[in-house]
């Protein structure tokens, strides 16, 4: 029986993160690992592949078995038990990494990104377990995103085929790489565009501060002037309602009455008082002759003037 089982992920995280990736492939499965790792499950029956920044050296992958017989609890260096293992760089590649494990008829092979990572000849699993993956975090903890789990039986290996698989491999993780950076610096520039938007809705924004600041000192002047107008035309109102409801007529009478009774007044005296005024000064006769002619000249002028104007106001109809 010939299979082979390949994952793709990746792992990203701060400087000096941790945490582990494992790849189980045991006789029930869930039921016996669920979310275990190999540090804190007791006893299991297959196969386990640990991938961990273990050691130091930026990261390894390690393989252990256990036929159910072995309590890993139990047991105080848990990674002395590892059959094989190599060291492989996988952090913060910007690009996935492939881990293949390949069940031949004579041998078990466990390749990394194309590359044998170690062989066994001794070696050789059932073909009726369960896989299954699970991870577990640090304190400072990387992110790692699986992408693809695949299982292939009945497969042809050969050196020339890995050879080819690998060259095809290569190539292909090359385009990834290739679209990932095209598609980063698309992202770059469009956030150089948001940012020169951005600025440019900013400096706009200002702008439109200081202009409404400008309207409202001439909203604020405007008000005021408008208050100044209202109080003129309430004013102007209440003339005209004084002026319209308001009768002149008797003080027009009484005061035609007046100038009528000192034109009488006058009349009565005025002859007395100029004999008297001849008598006491008979040479001045003529300048006081002359001063009763304008007085009359002035009443009369006056009297025409006030009766023209009286004529020219309006009736008022009752």
């Amino acid at each position: 029986m010939k299979w082979a089982a390949s994952l793709q992920f990746r792992v990203n995280g701060p400087e000096g993160g941790d945490g582990n990736l494992h790849i189980w492939y045991e006789r029930e499965g869930r039921m016996r690992v669920g979310t275990s790792s190999i540090y804190t499950i007791d006893k299991f029956d297959g196969l386990a592949l640990v991938i961990d920044a273990y050691g130091g050296k930026g990261g390894s992958i390690r393989a252990l078995l256990n036929d159910g017989s072995t309590d890993y609890k139990s047991v105080h260096n848990v990674d002395s038990l590892a059959f094989g293992h190599c060291d492989f760089q996988y952090r913060n590649l910007g690009r996935l990494v492939e881990v293949k494990l390949i069940q031949a008829s004579d041998h078990l092979r466990l390749d990394v990104d194309g590359r044998q990572c170690f062989t066994s000849n001794t070696i050789k699993l059932p073909h009726d377990y369960y896989f299954g993956i699970t991870a577990a975090s640090a304190s400072n903890p990387d992110s790692f995103e699986v992408f693809s789990f695949a299982v292939n039986s009945d497969v042809h290996i050969s050196n020339d085929d890995n050879k080819g698989q690998q060259q095809t491999q290569d190539q292909t993780q090359t385009k990834q790489f290739a679209e990932l950076n095209n598609k980063i610096d698309e992202l770059t520039r469009m956030i150089s565009r948001i940012q020169d938007q951005t600025l440019k809705l900013s400096q706009v924004s200002a702008e439109s501060r200081e202009e409404l600041s400008k309207n409202r000192n001439s909203i604020d002047r405007l008000a005021q002037l408008n208050i100044k107008i209202e109080t003129i035309e309430r004013v102007a109102y209440a003339i005209k309602a004084d002026i319209e409801g308001r009768d002149y007529r008797d003080h027009l009478s009484s005061l035609q009455q007046t100038v009528k009774d000192h034109h009488s007044s006058l009349m009565v005296h005025l002859p007395k008082t100029m004999g008297n005024i001849v008598a006491s000064a008979a040479p001045r006769m003529s300048v006081i002759f002359l001063i009763v002619l304008l007085s009359q000249v002035i009443l009369f002028v006056g009297y025409t003037v006030y009766r023209r104007r009286l004529k020219m106001q309006p009736k008022k109809y009752v």
